[in-house]
C-alpha cells in the first residue's frame, strides 16, 4: 500500500508545478515538509473531528496549502475562541487544524536557529527540557545561590498578564527577521553551533516565537 506521501507523488502536476520561482524551497520539498508538519499537528489529535475532516482530503488539502504558501496567498483562518476555568479562567484562541500544520512547518524550519540564542534556562517547546530538567536546574540554582544551603535565597515569581494578547506583533516580526538574518550566514563550528564571537545576545521559546519577544527578561538586560 502506498503511503500518504507516495500517494501525493501520484497526483498529476502535484510535484512539478512551481508557483513562484523566487523561492529556494522546491515545491516537492515543501510538500514533503508539509506532510511531516501534518504528522506533528495530528499527534494526540487522532479522532478529533477537525483532524479527520482535514485527513479525509489530505492530498488536496496539503497541495492547496503548498500552493497558497508558494504563491503568497496563504491567510490564516479565524480562530475558535472559548473560555476554560482550570487551573484559572482564561480565554483560549484555537487555530484551525490547517493553520496548525503551518505552525508546525514554520517551527520545524526555524526552532533550532532560535534555540541557539536562548539562555540555558529556557524550556518552552524545547526537546529535552521538560519538567524534570527544569526541576534539576532549579535545584542547581538554589544550591549555588545558597552556597550549599548555608544561607537564605529567594525566588521571584513573575507572570506577564495577558502576555500573548499583549504581544506587539510588529516588534515580534522584526525580532524574528533580525534573528534569521543574523543566523543565515554566521560562522559556526563543526557541529553547526554558532561561534562564540558571533553568539546572539538574548531570546527565549508560544512555539518559539512568543518567547523571542521578552528577550531582555531572560538575558538580564
Amino acid at each position: 500500500m502506498l503511503s500518504a506521501l507516495q500517494t501525493l507523488r501520484q497526483i498529476p502536476g502535484v510535484l512539478t508545478r512551481s508557483m513562484c520561482h523566487e523561492f529556494s524551497i522546491p515545491p516537492e520539498r515543501l510538500l514533503e515538509d508539509l506532510y511531516r508538519a501534518y504528522l506533528d499537528a495530528r499527534k494526540n489529535k487522532r479522532g478529533k473531528s477537525y483532524q479527520l475532516e482535514f485527513e479525509y482530503r489530505l492530498e488536496e488539502n496539503l497541495v492547496a496549502l503548498r500552493d497558497d504558501l508558494l504563491s503568497r496567498h496563504y491567510k490564516p483562518c479565524p480562530s475558535t475562541c472559548f473560555v476554560i476555568h482550570d487551573p484559572k479562567t482564561r480565554e483560549v484562541f484555537a487555530a484551525s487544524f490547517r493553520d496548525r500544520v503551518v505552525h508546525h512547518l514554520f517551527y520545524n524550519y526555524v526552532h533550532e536557529l532560535f534555540e541557539r540564542s536562548f539562555i540555558h534556562d529556557s524550556y518552552s517547546c524545547i526537546k529535552g527540557r521538560g519538567t524534570h530538567f527544569g526541576i534539576d536546574r532549579l535545584r542547581h540554582h538554589i544550591r549555588s545561590v545558597s552556597r550549599g544551603y548555608s544561607q537564605p535565597c529567594y525566588v521571584l515569581k513573575v507572570d506577564i498578564k495577558g502576555y500573548f494578547m499583549a504581544i506587539d506583533r510588529r516588534r515580534l516580526l522584526a525580532i524574528c527577521r533580525e534573528t534569521l538574518e543574523r543566523m543565515r550566514d554566521r560562522p559556526s563550528d563543526v557541529e553547526g553551533n554558532p561561534t562564540q564571537s558571533d553568539a546572539p545576545q538574548a531570546g527565549s521559546g508560544k512555539l518559539v516565537m512568543a518567547g523571542a519577544a521578552p528577550a531582555g527578561l531572560d538575558s538580564g538586560k
